[in-house]
């Protein structure tokens, strides 16, 4: 079929005698006008995609539409003749003048205005041009997050998205609690001051149009095509309650109707030099740090640990030979010998040999994407290799992502989205850190003339726990090997972390109209996080436990109170979180001047956490069995000269139930492109308060107001072609992570076995969400030819009903309990 292609200025060739033959019929009786079906597509002259929510209206008339997701289009006209405007959101307006009824397939192409061509705001249900977006948002797409490299997509936002701000690097989440995971990311300042363990300071995450709650090493930022931070309250208040600290919004690859299949290759290794300790300001050379040793000396600091033979305290070597020195069991020539060979040693030195390395970060990926007039598809695998500059630690993972959808029906669409992730995260040296090495007593840390290693890289032991003389005691005895040496430690170390998260998606969409659809969306996202930790009677830390409960008989026997073999700690967690949503969507335009979008739904959302741990004494790895034939309740000798218990295993389950339902709306009303107008407004309901907050209307919601300066027909600045001028005001929440209910946590004695409850809080049945008021005024700009773009915002965040804790007089039973007492206020200015 041949296609007939019209653009800008441009009248199809097909008309040009149009105007001769008006002349012709000049004065004749005209007969009735015909009414006429208009069909056409709007794409791309790009690439030829389809342009979905271009507007098409007759000129002259308030008669217009809409395209759908194919860039189709449709409507009657009176008459034979058919001047028609074309006007998409970053691409130059078309007028086409047509004579009906048409003999070919209208096919209209745009051409992109590279002045006008900007960032989409994707807030999570929908996604708003930003010449129609009233809020504060920051797009990222996938080139501009392409420019770092890193595990973890969120560390890609460092340094360009702004009024991001990172206090320090994210932690794996292996506990249960909704709050354990930490991504130390603030969005324009702080907005609570409760407790991290009550209500969390991170921004909401959303990935594919639903809350994650997952660690965030679970999504591969190969997967991502676009990020969009939602900023301020008119961007972010339609996630209501959780939306106080800023919203997150990462979208994922999907692939395109009629659109070949491309394959996508990634690959990077990434080599970081090892840290450079010898830049430590706070270091102290070994001379010094013997200087100071021998004035605490003199100033009898460490008489009371040298004269304690029944703890036995650990003593560094200056101070074991200043004592010896002082007794008269070395002569001052040997002691200034030892002294003046330990002044020179530098621990720094085996640090850099044997602890720290060169990092190496592997990253690989493939995906396929494409599709045809029915399906789409992106379908890709990843795997990461990391090794850390700490010998002993590193990071794999595999990643498998798939997005999919199927046209069943004319007006049916059906979307699929899988995520699975795999990874493992080796902590065998946790305990060398510089600066981190402990040694026990009144020492914090290791000496700086402490060796961990000899000239060939044997490991040598170091100071810890207890007097190097008791331990040669010790060994002369029999017992175990009571000597640590850190390097050691690392190599004998079986520890690591393990998570397994999928994520299943499902949507439907059913289409009414162009302008009017429907829609139900479900997901499903599943954790399991296994803790290993497994140490032989080879490590130090077992050792310490066996040889503390020996009992050496007079017969020069041991009677071992704790089994020899090794130790198992193991941690599991599970989660479970299911978000359920159905939504309608009107989106159309009313003629030349007039369009109307607009959102309202409902949604559920049930997160259930478990965590359940165990240790294991006297475990043998080769048979997986360990000893349970234990007396814990009993108390026993231990050495040097005291008494202790044995620890009790865990035995408890610890989890959380939280469930929210929520109901939301959201229009912007548009007027000849230039006057935008939004609103939404949301009402969440949650299991953790009670009913005096969940059955009173206190809506979360927002309002603002947009100016496009630069489209008046009085504005004429050639040079600065593009002027916005928006603000915004309305109110997000925080979620607290607690109850209004009194509310405590039971455990077992260890020695009795008795139950008690722990952390009793005082009940407050007025507790309310934390609610953060935000108004936001800025301009957007843009240079001729698109030379330089950007805005200037400034904002204010009020704070109000914060969470804190208050005194109450102990008669009353508590000594404290948790209000909404708290306010804040935060003010700046982004550029």
């Amino acid at each position: 079929m041949n296609l007939l292609y019209c653009q800008r200025g441009v009248l199809c060739p097909y008309f040009s005698g149009i105007g001769l033959l008006l002349l012709l019929c000049y004065g004749s009786p005209l007969p009735a006008q015909e009414n006429f079906t208009l069909r056409g597509r709007v794409v791309s002259e790009k690439d030829g995609e389809p342009l979905p929510g271009a507007s098409v209206y007759l000129r002259g008339t308030q008669q217009g539409t809409t395209t759908n997701e194919q860039g189709l289009f449709t409507f009657n006209v009176p008459g034979n003749r058919a001047e028609v405007s074309i006007s998409f959101i970053g691409y130059i307006a078309a007028d086409t003048l047509l004579r009906l009824p048409l003999t070919k397939e209208l096919v209209i192409s745009l051409r992109e205005d590279a002045a006008q061509l900007e960032e989409v705001a994707v807030t999570g249900y929908q996604t708003i041009p930003k010449e129609r977006a009233t809020g504060s948002f920051v797009y990222l797409d996938n080139e501009l997050l392409n420019r770092s490299v890193s595990t973890n997509i969120l560390e890609r936002l460092d340094g360009v998205a702004g009024g991001v701000f990172f206090t320090g690097s994210a932690s794996r989440s292996t506990g249960f609690s909704p709050l354990d995971r930490q991504l130390n990311i603030r969005i324009r300042g702080e907005s609570t001051l409760a407790l991290p363990t009550q209500v969390s300071r991170d921004p909401l995450i959303v990935i594919d149009n639903f809350p994650f709650e997952g660690a965030l090493d679970n999504i591969n930022p190969n997967d991502v095509e676009s990020i969009t931070i939602l900023r301020d309250a008119a961007a972010a208040s339609i996630w209501g309650a959780r939306a106080g600290n800023g919203v997150i919004v990462i979208t994922t690859k999907k692939g395109r109707k009629d659109h070949p299949v491309s394959v996508e290759i990634n690959s990077n290794i990434t080599v970081t030099q090892k840290p450079d300790i010898y830049q430590d300001r706070n270091y102290l050379t070994a001379e010094h740090y013997i200087e100071a040793e021998k004035i605490l000396f003199d100033a009898g600091y460490f008489n009371a640990d040298l004269s304690n033979t029944t703890s036995q305290p650990p003593l560094s070597p200056v101070v074991e030979l200043l004592a010896r020195k002082r007794s008269g069991a070395i002569s001052e020539t040997e002691y200034e010998a030892a002294i003046a060979k330990l002044s020179a040693a530098d621990i720094r030195g085996d640090y850099m040999r044997h602890v720290y390395r060169d990092a190496l970060n592997q990253q690989y990926s493939v995906g396929l994407k494409g599709g045809s007039s029915q399906t789409t598809y992106s379908v890709s695998a990843g795997f990461d290799r990391n090794l850390s500059n700490t010998a002993g630690n590193g990071y794999n993972r595999f990643t498998l992502n798939s997005n999919t959808s199927y046209t069943l029906f004319k007006k049916l669409e059906l979307t699929t989205g899988i995520n699975y992730s795999n990874s493992k995260t080796t902590t065998g040296n946790n305990h060398n850190n510089f600066g981190y090495l402990s040694v026990g007593g009144k020492y914090s840390n290791i000496f700086p003339y402490a060796a961990l290693a000899d000239e060939n890289g044997i490991p040598l032991s170091t100071t810890r726990g207890y007097r190097d003389g008791y331990i040669a005691q010790t060994e002369s005895l029999g017992f175990l090997d009571w000597r640590y040496r850190p390097l050691e430690e690392t190599s004998l170390a079986n520890r690591y972390s393990k998570s397994n998260s999928l994520l299943l998606r499902v949507g439907l969409r059913y289409s009414f109209r162009p302008f009017l659809n429907f829609e139900v969306l479900y997901q499903n996202e599943k954790q399991i996080i296994q803790d290993w930790d497994y140490r032989s009677e080879s490590t130090y830390y077992t050792r310490n436990l066996i040889n503390r409960f020996s009992i050496r008989r007079d017969d020069g026997l041991f009677t071992y109170q704790l089994p020899r073999g090794g130790i198992l700690m193991q941690n599991n967690t599970n989660w479970n979180s299911d978000n359920l949503r159905a939504q309608l969507n009107f989106d159309k335009s009313f003629g030349a001047d007039h369009r109307l979008t607009a959102l309202a739904g409902a949604e559920a959302r049930q997160l259930l956490t478990e965590f359940y741990s165990r240790t294991s004494y006297g475990y043998d790895d080769n048979l997986g069995v360990g000893v349970n034939a234990l007396n814990f309740s009993a108390i026993l000798p231990v050495n040097p000269g005291s008494i202790d218990l044995l620890s009790p295993p865990p035995a408890d389950i610890s989890g959380f139930n939280n469930r929210f339902i929520s109901y939301y709306a959201n229009a912007a009303y548009t007027f000849r492109n230039r006057y935008t107008l939004s609103g939404s407004a949301r009402r969440d309901g949650a299991n953790i308060f009670g009913a005096n907050t969940n059955n009173r209307f206190t809506p979360l919601w927002s309002a603002g107001l947009s100016w496009d300066l630069g489209r008046e027909s009085f504005y004429h600045l050639g040079w600065l072609p593009h002027l916005k001028l928006r603000s915004s005001y309305g109110y997000s929440g925080n979620v607290y992570q607690g109850s209004i209910y009194t509310t405590g946590v039971y455990l077992t004695n260890g020695r009795t076995g008795a139950r008690y409850i722990h952390n009793l809080t005082a009940p407050n049945p007025e507790l309310r969400w934390e609610q953060v008021g935000t108004f936001n005024t800025g301009i957007d700009f843009s240079l001729k030819n698109n030379l330089m773009s950007g805005s200037i915002e400034y904002y204010s965040k009020s704070g109000s009903d914060l969470i804190e804790l208050q005194p109450l007089a102990p008669s009353v039973g508590f000594n404290q309990f948790y209000t909404n007492g708290a306010a804040t206020r935060t003010q700046g200015i982004d550029l």
